[in-house]
């Protein structure tokens, strides 16, 4: 954006990082993708296993 400033969908997991906040006023959500990914040259089963922690770690918070 011009302004400089960005809008990202987040999941909340625990405490909000600090500058972060929640945004008033936009439509609810109810579905999301979630897509890990890697440097050039990651070591594809370290990446693997980010991926499945990111899903577990989403799983456990529904």
């Amino acid at each position: 954006m011009r302004s400089g400033l960005g809008l990202a969908l987040l999941p909340v997991i625990g405490k909000l990082p600090d500058g972060l906040c929640p945004a008033e006023g936009l439509p609810p959500t109810n579905y999301a993708k979630v897509l890990v990914r890697g440097r050039a040259g990651i070591d594809p089963d370290l990446l693997s296993a980010v991926d499945a922690a990111v899903r577990d770690v989403l799983a456990n918070e529904s």
